[in-house]
């Protein structure tokens, strides 16, 4: 744990920045009932918090809910505006998540979302798809809703990629496919998983690569036992990051199946960054797949596939031309759309408008 963080309550400064970390309760595995607690723990210290304060301007980041929804009862009894980034659909993510009692409670958890969101002088989403899905099922008015994409702080690295592989353990034949980040209910990694026991199976030169942590990590691992071509790595320090992506020659986003709504995965920031083709195993009308289709940055294929993610990825293994291409078309996108310095100045003056109104 980072230190500090063990607190109840951790007040730091960045710059002019005072960040105040709130310690509140985190599930060791992922339930409805167990998320709920987790988000009501956060709710509730937002609000004890906002008792030492009087702010000008409440922003809140959304999921989780309940502190949106903390977040606008702030904005409501201090007669502040409100403004809220959407980063996933909430109620879309509990009914496609697949975590247990999720359905159950979507349509509550989509009205504490769309009542927040409401109350807000304005939205942010990051991606132009959730402009009319924001719109449909959260009612908000499109005039309040603006689109700023993330950026990624992950630049090329100088590291010297065989380097960066001999010490992975990956041999110089191998096409090694990176996914990176959690390893949660929506990432659905037993599909990449059963891509690499086929390909075991087929003596395929090609090694699957998941690096992160999350709540289905043990199962991953059980399900992997045995299995040759996969490899499972904790997380790596942010200064190594860029390192791992860059020695690797293909990136995977796998979504699973029946996420079609929720969110557009944050890691492909960093992926675009990387230079590197991506492969996308998701629905075709995901977030995901928009994104990947117009950055012209690799192919997509069906969710739950395992033997259509792997043909994919031996395409592009024998075709380094379109490889190369790929990973160049992501790269300049990348340059275009994920421009940190203009995302910036895009968030302060929205936040001047928030104020203005």
């Amino acid at each position: 744990m980072t230190p500090g963080y063990d607190r109840w309550r951790h007040v730091e400064t960045e710059g002019d920045l005072e960040v105040r970390r709130l310690r509140h309760f985190v599930p060791r595995t992922q339930t409805a009932v167990t998320r709920a607690l987790y988000e009501a723990s956060f709710a509730a210290r937002v609000l004890l918090e906002s008792l030492r304060i009087r702010p000008d301007v409440v922003v809140a980041f959304t999921p989780p809910v309940l502190s949106t929804a903390a977040a606008a009862a702030v904005a409501l009894s201090r007669r502040a505006p409100l403004g809220v980034v959407v980063h996933d659909l909430a109620g879309s993510g509990a009914r496609e998540s697949g975590i247990r009692g999720g359905a159950r409670v979507a349509g509550l958890v989509a009205g504490i979302e769309g009542a927040a969101l409401r109350r807000a002088r304005g939205v942010v989403v990051l991606h132009r798809q959730f402009v009319p899905l924001v719109q449909q099922l959260a009612g908000v008015d499109g005039g309040r809703i603006e689109v700023i994409r993330n950026w990624s702080r992950t630049r090329r690295t100088t590291h010297e990629r065989e380097a960066t592989r001999a010490g992975l353990g990956w041999r110089p034949e191998e096409c090694v496919v990176v996914h990176s980040g959690n390893m949660g209910m929506k990432q659905g990694l037993e599909n990449v998983v059963l891509a690499a026991r086929l390909a075991d199976e087929r003596g395929e030169a090609v090694r699957f690569v998941l690096m992160g942590d999350g709540s289905q990590r043990p199962a991953l691992e059980r399900l992997a036992e045995g299995v040759q071509r996969v490899s499972i790595l904790p997380p790596v320090e942010e200064a190594r990051f860029g390192e791992v992506l860059d020695a690797a020659d293909v990136l995977l986003v796998n979504e699973k199946p029946g996420v079609s709504e929720m969110s557009v995965p944050s890691k492909l920031t960093a992926y675009f960054r990387a230079g590197r083709p991506v492969v996308l195993a998701s629905a075709p009308d995901s977030p995901a797949a928009a994104e990947v289709r117009e950055a012209q940055a690799g192919p997509q294929v069906a969710s739950g596939d395992p033997g259509a993610l792997l043909e994919a990825v031996l395409e592009l293994q024998a075709d380094p031309v379109r490889a190369r291409r790929a990973g160049q078309a992501g790269l300049s996108f990348a340059d275009r759309e994920f421009d940190a310095t203009g995302a910036l100045a895009r968030y302060s003056a929205w936040v001047k408008r928030l104020l203005s109104h």
